[in-house]
Protein backbone atom coordinates (compact mmCIF):
# COMPACT_ATOMS: atom_id res chain seq x y z
CA UNK A 1 0.00 0.00 0.00
CA UNK A 2 1.40 3.42 -0.98
CA UNK A 3 1.89 6.06 1.70
CA UNK A 4 0.74 9.65 1.16
CA UNK A 5 4.21 10.83 0.10
CA UNK A 6 4.52 8.03 -2.46
CA UNK A 7 1.07 8.71 -3.93
CA UNK A 8 1.70 12.45 -4.26
CA UNK A 9 5.09 11.82 -5.83
CA UNK A 10 3.61 9.61 -8.54
CA UNK A 11 0.83 12.11 -9.27
CA UNK A 12 3.14 15.14 -9.51
CA UNK A 13 4.47 14.66 -13.04
CA UNK A 14 3.86 17.90 -14.94
CA UNK A 15 4.99 19.11 -18.33
CA UNK A 16 6.07 22.56 -19.36
CA UNK A 17 2.82 23.14 -21.26
CA UNK A 18 0.76 22.07 -18.23
CA UNK A 19 2.53 24.70 -16.15
CA UNK A 20 1.59 27.29 -18.73
CA UNK A 21 -2.06 26.15 -18.74
CA UNK A 22 -2.50 25.90 -14.98
CA UNK A 23 -0.51 28.90 -13.77
CA UNK A 24 -1.05 32.55 -14.53
CA UNK A 25 2.50 33.54 -13.56
CA UNK A 26 2.19 37.24 -14.31
CA UNK A 27 4.00 39.91 -12.33
CA UNK A 28 6.97 37.79 -11.23
CA UNK A 29 9.59 37.92 -13.96
CA UNK A 30 12.94 39.11 -12.69
CA UNK A 31 12.29 38.29 -9.03
CA UNK A 32 15.40 37.20 -7.11
CA UNK A 33 15.42 33.85 -5.30
CA UNK A 34 18.00 32.69 -2.76
CA UNK A 35 18.34 28.91 -2.57
CA UNK A 36 19.95 27.45 0.55
CA UNK A 37 20.63 23.79 -0.32
CA UNK A 38 23.71 21.60 0.13
CA UNK A 39 22.91 18.76 -2.29
CA UNK A 40 24.22 19.35 -5.83
CA UNK A 41 21.41 17.40 -7.53
CA UNK A 42 18.72 19.36 -5.70
CA UNK A 43 20.59 22.56 -6.55
CA UNK A 44 20.64 21.74 -10.26
CA UNK A 45 16.95 20.83 -10.34
CA UNK A 46 15.82 23.99 -8.57
CA UNK A 47 18.10 26.25 -10.61
CA UNK A 48 16.57 24.77 -13.77
CA UNK A 49 13.01 25.23 -12.52
CA UNK A 50 13.49 28.77 -11.25
CA UNK A 51 15.30 30.02 -14.36
CA UNK A 52 12.64 28.36 -16.54
CA UNK A 53 10.11 30.61 -14.82
CA UNK A 54 12.15 33.71 -15.70
CA UNK A 55 13.38 34.31 -12.15
CA UNK A 56 16.93 34.93 -10.98
CA UNK A 57 18.45 32.46 -8.50
CA UNK A 58 21.61 32.27 -6.42
CA UNK A 59 22.75 29.21 -4.50
CA UNK A 60 24.10 29.03 -0.94
CA UNK A 61 25.50 25.66 0.17
CA UNK A 62 24.42 26.12 3.79
CA UNK A 63 22.61 28.51 6.10
CA UNK A 64 25.71 30.57 6.88
CA UNK A 65 26.38 31.21 3.19
CA UNK A 66 22.74 32.23 2.85
CA UNK A 67 23.18 34.82 5.60
CA UNK A 68 26.33 36.10 3.89
CA UNK A 69 24.50 36.54 0.57
CA UNK A 70 21.57 38.29 2.23
CA UNK A 71 24.02 40.81 3.66
CA UNK A 72 25.37 41.47 0.16
CA UNK A 73 22.26 41.50 -2.05
CA UNK A 74 18.48 41.86 -2.01
CA UNK A 75 16.23 38.84 -2.57
CA UNK A 76 12.46 38.46 -2.91
CA UNK A 77 12.20 34.98 -1.41
CA UNK A 78 14.38 32.32 0.26
CA UNK A 79 14.06 28.58 -0.40
CA UNK A 80 15.53 27.04 2.75
CA UNK A 81 16.52 23.40 3.07
CA UNK A 82 16.06 22.07 6.59
CA UNK A 83 19.07 19.74 6.83
CA UNK A 84 22.36 21.46 5.98
CA UNK A 85 25.89 21.43 7.42
CA UNK A 86 27.41 24.41 9.28
CA UNK A 87 24.03 26.10 9.86
CA UNK A 88 20.75 24.26 9.29
CA UNK A 89 17.51 25.73 7.98
CA UNK A 90 15.76 26.50 11.26
CA UNK A 91 18.85 28.08 12.87
CA UNK A 92 19.54 30.14 9.74
CA UNK A 93 15.93 31.36 9.72
CA UNK A 94 16.16 32.43 13.37
CA UNK A 95 19.28 34.45 12.54
CA UNK A 96 17.54 36.07 9.57
CA UNK A 97 14.52 37.07 11.67
CA UNK A 98 16.77 38.83 14.19
CA UNK A 99 17.40 41.53 11.58
CA UNK A 100 14.38 43.85 11.18
CA UNK A 101 15.38 44.47 7.55
CA UNK A 102 14.36 40.88 6.77
CA UNK A 103 11.21 40.85 8.91
CA UNK A 104 8.92 40.41 5.90
CA UNK A 105 11.24 38.34 3.70
CA UNK A 106 9.37 35.13 2.70
CA UNK A 107 11.28 32.03 3.80
CA UNK A 108 10.00 28.71 2.43
CA UNK A 109 11.04 25.47 4.12
CA UNK A 110 12.08 22.55 1.92
CA UNK A 111 11.87 19.21 3.68
CA UNK A 112 11.32 15.55 3.02
CA UNK A 113 9.55 15.13 6.35
CA UNK A 114 5.78 15.54 6.45
CA UNK A 115 5.49 15.19 10.23
CA UNK A 116 3.52 17.78 12.18
CA UNK A 117 6.42 18.36 14.58
CA UNK A 118 8.63 19.36 11.65
CA UNK A 119 6.00 21.82 10.44
CA UNK A 120 5.73 23.33 13.93
CA UNK A 121 9.53 23.64 14.20
CA UNK A 122 9.64 25.53 10.89
CA UNK A 123 6.86 27.92 11.89
CA UNK A 124 8.43 28.53 15.30
CA UNK A 125 11.70 29.45 13.58
CA UNK A 126 9.91 32.08 11.50
CA UNK A 127 9.32 30.35 8.18
CA UNK A 128 6.29 31.23 6.07
CA UNK A 129 5.44 28.07 4.11
CA UNK A 130 6.53 24.55 3.12
CA UNK A 131 7.60 22.64 0.05
CA UNK A 132 7.96 18.89 0.39
CA UNK A 133 10.76 17.09 -1.43
CA UNK A 134 10.95 16.05 -4.19
CA UNK A 135 9.80 19.51 -5.27
CA UNK A 136 6.67 19.53 -7.42
CA UNK A 137 7.01 22.28 -10.09
CA UNK A 138 3.34 23.23 -9.72
CA UNK A 139 3.70 23.64 -5.96
CA UNK A 140 6.81 25.75 -6.50
CA UNK A 141 4.80 28.00 -8.83
CA UNK A 142 2.03 28.34 -6.25
CA UNK A 143 4.53 29.31 -3.56
CA UNK A 144 6.05 31.99 -5.78
CA UNK A 145 2.62 33.38 -6.65
CA UNK A 146 1.57 33.43 -3.01
CA UNK A 147 4.66 35.02 -1.46
CA UNK A 148 6.55 37.13 -4.01
CA UNK A 149 5.49 40.74 -4.22
CA UNK A 150 4.04 41.51 -7.64
CA UNK A 151 6.15 43.70 -9.89
CA UNK A 152 3.71 44.20 -12.76
CA UNK A 153 6.01 42.35 -15.15
CA UNK A 154 4.93 39.32 -17.11
CA UNK A 155 6.46 35.91 -16.45
CA UNK A 156 6.80 33.74 -19.54
CA UNK A 157 8.23 30.23 -19.45
CA UNK A 158 10.98 29.87 -22.03
CA UNK A 159 9.46 28.67 -25.29
CA UNK A 160 12.73 26.98 -26.23
CA UNK A 161 12.59 24.40 -23.48
CA UNK A 162 11.59 20.89 -24.58
CA UNK A 163 8.49 19.04 -23.48
CA UNK A 164 8.53 15.71 -21.67
CA UNK A 165 7.39 13.81 -24.77
CA UNK A 166 7.80 10.09 -25.18
CA UNK A 167 10.17 10.56 -28.14
CA UNK A 168 12.66 12.15 -25.74
CA UNK A 169 12.32 9.41 -23.18
CA UNK A 170 12.85 6.34 -25.35
CA UNK A 171 16.60 5.96 -24.78
CA UNK A 172 15.98 5.37 -21.04
CA UNK A 173 12.45 3.95 -21.14
CA UNK A 174 13.54 0.32 -20.75
CA UNK A 175 15.42 0.87 -17.48
CA UNK A 176 13.67 -1.01 -14.68
CA UNK A 177 12.41 1.15 -11.85
CA UNK A 178 13.00 4.50 -13.61
CA UNK A 179 10.03 6.75 -14.40
CA UNK A 180 11.64 9.00 -17.01
CA UNK A 181 8.54 11.16 -17.54
CA UNK A 182 8.38 11.93 -13.83
CA UNK A 183 12.12 12.64 -13.70
CA UNK A 184 11.98 14.98 -16.69
CA UNK A 185 9.01 16.81 -15.22
CA UNK A 186 11.21 17.81 -12.27
CA UNK A 187 13.37 19.88 -14.64
CA UNK A 188 10.51 21.13 -16.87
CA UNK A 189 11.42 18.66 -19.62
CA UNK A 190 15.09 19.67 -20.04
CA UNK A 191 16.73 16.46 -21.22
CA UNK A 192 20.31 17.79 -20.91
CA UNK A 193 19.80 18.71 -17.27
CA UNK A 194 18.11 15.36 -16.56
CA UNK A 195 21.06 13.46 -18.03
CA UNK A 196 23.45 15.59 -15.97
CA UNK A 197 21.49 14.75 -12.82
CA UNK A 198 21.48 11.03 -13.65
CA UNK A 199 25.28 11.13 -14.00
CA UNK A 200 25.58 12.80 -10.60
CA UNK A 201 23.28 10.14 -9.16
CA UNK A 202 25.59 7.41 -10.46
CA UNK A 203 28.76 8.96 -9.05
CA UNK A 204 27.18 10.02 -5.76
CA UNK A 205 25.27 6.84 -4.85
CA UNK A 206 27.82 4.11 -5.64
CA UNK A 207 29.14 4.03 -2.08
CA UNK A 208 25.94 4.92 -0.23
CA UNK A 209 24.91 1.40 0.77
CA UNK A 210 28.36 0.36 2.15
CA UNK A 211 28.33 3.52 4.27
CA UNK A 212 24.80 2.82 5.51
CA UNK A 213 25.81 -0.70 6.50
CA UNK A 214 28.91 0.64 8.24
CA UNK A 215 26.90 3.15 10.26
CA UNK A 216 24.34 0.53 11.25
CA UNK A 217 27.08 -1.89 12.28
CA UNK A 218 28.71 0.78 14.47
CA UNK A 219 25.35 1.82 16.04
CA UNK A 220 25.37 5.21 14.32
CA UNK A 221 21.76 5.09 13.21
CA UNK A 222 21.54 8.89 12.91
CA UNK A 223 24.08 8.96 10.07
CA UNK A 224 22.51 5.92 8.40
CA UNK A 225 19.12 7.66 8.44
CA UNK A 226 20.65 10.87 7.09
CA UNK A 227 22.10 9.01 4.08
CA UNK A 228 18.82 7.16 3.53
CA UNK A 229 16.82 10.38 3.70
CA UNK A 230 19.10 12.02 1.13
CA UNK A 231 18.95 9.04 -1.22
CA UNK A 232 15.17 8.85 -0.95
CA UNK A 233 14.84 12.49 -1.98
CA UNK A 234 17.27 12.18 -4.89
CA UNK A 235 15.63 8.97 -6.11
CA UNK A 236 12.27 10.72 -6.09
CA UNK A 237 13.73 13.61 -8.07
CA UNK A 238 15.04 11.41 -10.88
CA UNK A 239 12.00 9.10 -10.93
CA UNK A 240 13.84 6.05 -9.50
CA UNK A 241 10.72 4.69 -7.89
CA UNK A 242 12.01 1.29 -6.75
CA UNK A 243 14.91 2.92 -4.91
CA UNK A 244 12.56 5.59 -3.53
CA UNK A 245 10.07 3.02 -2.18
CA UNK A 246 12.74 0.79 -0.64
CA UNK A 247 14.56 3.77 0.92
CA UNK A 248 11.26 4.84 2.46
CA UNK A 249 10.60 1.34 3.81
CA UNK A 250 14.09 1.02 5.31
CA UNK A 251 13.91 4.50 6.84
CA UNK A 252 10.59 3.66 8.50
CA UNK A 253 11.78 0.22 9.61
CA UNK A 254 14.83 1.72 11.33
CA UNK A 255 12.81 4.46 13.02
CA UNK A 256 10.31 1.89 14.32
CA UNK A 257 13.20 -0.29 15.52
CA UNK A 258 11.87 -3.36 13.72
CA UNK A 259 13.63 -6.70 14.07
CA UNK A 260 17.01 -7.22 12.44
CA UNK A 261 15.72 -9.81 9.95
CA UNK A 262 13.23 -7.34 8.47
CA UNK A 263 15.85 -4.58 8.29
CA UNK A 264 18.33 -6.93 6.60
CA UNK A 265 15.74 -8.06 4.06
CA UNK A 266 14.98 -4.47 3.01
CA UNK A 267 18.70 -3.63 2.98
CA UNK A 268 19.40 -6.45 0.52
CA UNK A 269 16.50 -5.44 -1.73
CA UNK A 270 17.64 -1.81 -1.73
CA UNK A 271 21.25 -2.75 -2.48
CA UNK A 272 20.15 -4.92 -5.40
CA UNK A 273 17.77 -2.34 -6.83
CA UNK A 274 20.31 0.49 -6.55
CA UNK A 275 23.12 -1.55 -8.08
CA UNK A 276 20.94 -2.66 -11.02
CA UNK A 277 19.79 0.92 -11.63
CA UNK A 278 23.34 2.28 -11.63
CA UNK A 279 24.55 -0.46 -13.98
CA UNK A 280 21.63 0.11 -16.38
CA UNK A 281 22.20 3.87 -16.37
CA UNK A 282 25.91 3.48 -17.06
CA UNK A 283 25.08 1.38 -20.11
CA UNK A 284 22.30 3.65 -21.39
CA UNK A 285 23.71 7.16 -20.92
CA UNK A 286 25.75 8.68 -23.74
CA UNK A 287 29.42 9.53 -23.05
CA UNK A 288 29.63 12.74 -21.03
CA UNK A 289 31.78 14.67 -23.46
CA UNK A 290 30.08 13.38 -26.61
CA UNK A 291 29.03 15.99 -29.16
CA UNK A 292 28.20 16.16 -32.85
CA UNK A 293 30.88 18.00 -34.82
CA UNK A 294 29.22 20.62 -37.03
CA UNK A 295 30.47 23.33 -39.42
CA UNK A 296 31.25 26.61 -37.65
CA UNK A 297 29.98 29.83 -39.21
CA UNK A 298 31.99 32.72 -37.74
CA UNK A 299 29.20 35.31 -37.72
CA UNK A 300 26.82 32.98 -35.88
CA UNK A 301 29.56 31.90 -33.47
CA UNK A 302 30.36 35.54 -32.74
CA UNK A 303 26.73 36.28 -31.84
CA UNK A 304 26.37 33.20 -29.63
CA UNK A 305 29.60 33.95 -27.76
CA UNK A 306 28.50 37.55 -27.21
CA UNK A 307 25.16 36.39 -25.80
CA UNK A 308 26.81 33.80 -23.55
CA UNK A 309 29.34 36.34 -22.26
CA UNK A 310 26.53 38.76 -21.46
CA UNK A 311 24.68 36.13 -19.43
CA UNK A 312 27.85 35.27 -17.52
CA UNK A 313 28.70 38.91 -16.88
CA UNK A 314 25.17 39.43 -15.54
CA UNK A 315 25.60 36.42 -13.19
CA UNK A 316 22.54 34.95 -14.90
CA UNK A 317 22.17 31.23 -14.18
CA UNK A 318 20.38 30.86 -17.53
CA UNK A 319 23.93 30.70 -18.94
CA UNK A 320 24.01 26.99 -18.07
CA UNK A 321 20.96 26.27 -20.24
CA UNK A 322 22.23 28.53 -23.04
CA UNK A 323 25.52 26.61 -23.06
CA UNK A 324 23.70 23.27 -23.34
CA UNK A 325 21.57 24.60 -26.21
CA UNK A 326 24.69 25.47 -28.27
CA UNK A 327 26.87 22.63 -26.95
CA UNK A 328 27.71 21.14 -30.38
CA UNK A 329 28.60 24.45 -32.02
CA UNK A 330 30.80 25.68 -29.17
CA UNK A 331 32.49 22.30 -28.76
CA UNK A 332 33.20 22.21 -32.50
CA UNK A 333 34.60 25.75 -32.47
CA UNK A 334 36.62 25.54 -29.25
CA UNK A 335 37.79 21.95 -29.03
CA UNK A 336 40.65 22.71 -26.62
CA UNK A 337 38.90 25.23 -24.35
CA UNK A 338 35.30 24.02 -24.37
CA UNK A 339 35.60 21.56 -21.47
CA UNK A 340 36.95 24.36 -19.27
CA UNK A 341 34.15 26.72 -20.36
CA UNK A 342 31.48 24.09 -19.70
CA UNK A 343 32.86 22.95 -16.35
CA UNK A 344 33.16 26.51 -15.03
CA UNK A 345 29.69 27.52 -16.24
CA UNK A 346 27.97 24.44 -14.77
CA UNK A 347 29.78 25.08 -11.46
CA UNK A 348 28.62 28.72 -11.52
CA UNK A 349 32.25 29.91 -11.55
CA UNK A 350 31.31 32.59 -14.05
CA UNK A 351 34.53 34.64 -13.85
CA UNK A 352 36.54 31.57 -14.83
CA UNK A 353 34.10 30.82 -17.65
CA UNK A 354 34.37 34.40 -18.96
CA UNK A 355 38.18 34.18 -19.04
CA UNK A 356 38.03 30.81 -20.82
CA UNK A 357 35.61 32.10 -23.48
CA UNK A 358 37.68 35.24 -24.08
CA UNK A 359 40.81 33.11 -24.45
CA UNK A 360 39.02 30.74 -26.84
CA UNK A 361 37.72 33.63 -28.97
CA UNK A 362 41.20 35.15 -29.13
CA UNK A 363 42.64 31.86 -30.37
CA UNK A 364 40.23 32.00 -33.32
CA UNK A 365 40.86 35.72 -33.89
CA UNK A 366 37.20 36.22 -33.06
CA UNK A 367 36.20 39.73 -32.04
CA UNK A 368 33.14 39.36 -29.83
CA UNK A 369 30.93 42.45 -29.95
Amino acid sequence: MLNLDQESLRESSVSHSELNREMDMSCLKGARILLAEDNDINQEILVELVTAFGLFIEVAENGQFALDLLNQRTFDLVLMDMQMPVLNGTDATREIRKNPIWKNLPIIAMTGNAREEDRIACMDAGMNDFLFKPIDPLELCRVFLKWISHTGKELILSQNRPETESSQNSFLSTIKGLDVTLGLSRVVGNKSVYISILRKFISGRKNTMPFIRHYLKTDNQEEALRLLHTMKGIAGNIGAMQVFDLSYELENSLKKENNQEEVESILISLETSLQELIEDLEKALPPENEFTKIPVEEKRLNKICANLLQLLQDDDTAATYFLEEYNDLLASAFSEDFSKIKEATKSYEFEIAISAIERACKSRNLRVR
